[in-house]
């Protein structure tokens, strides 16, 4: 069954050249479906809903929505990855073709696997964990967390 994940940024604004390139990024990733990447607008969630991709979260129009239907839930994991901004600090070789964006101030990803009850504490709570870590607390629902395990710990 396709995995929906979304992610909202409340107050985020971008300009819709740089969201049309971040959706036909996403789309270009293995396993992703379909994707969205708009300001929440009502004539754009009208967009979503026509498409399948309208999530249930209930965003204002001045937030940024990306919405990705994949094919299972490490596939969602990865196209989270991206529209999380993980590739801003991370290199995973499954997303190799956004290196550029990457400031590289994060360990490489791509061979690092834990345990799950490790990822979800890490990613729930990184400071929690490590309280000097640069890591920031993405406040990630339950779902990304799974999504995002499913990813970092697949094998190669």
């Amino acid at each position: 069954m396709p995995a929906l994940r979304s992610e909202i940024r409340q107050g985020a604004y971008y300009d819709s050249v740089v969201l049309m390139q971040l959706q036909r990024g996403l789309l270009t990733l293995p396993g992703v479906l379909d994707a969205g990447a708009v300001m929440a607008t009502p004539v754009n969630l009208e967009l979503l809903e026509a498409s399948g991709l309208r999530p249930a979260e209930a965003p204002s129009s001045d937030d940024l929505l990306i919405v990705v239907r994949a094919e299972t839930d490490v596939a969602a994991g990865e196209a989270l990855f991206v529209a999380k901004g993980c590739v801003m600090c991370h290199v995973h070789a499954a997303v190799s073709e956004l290196r550029e964006l990457s400031l590289e101030v994060g360990p490489e990803l791509t061979s690092y696997r834990n345990a799950p009850e490790f990822l979800r504490l890490w990613l729930s709570n990184p400071a929690g964990v490590r309280p000097k870590t640069g890591m920031p607390d993405l406040d990630l629902s339950g779902e990304e967390i799974e999504a995002l395990i499913g990813f970092l710990n697949q094998e190669a």
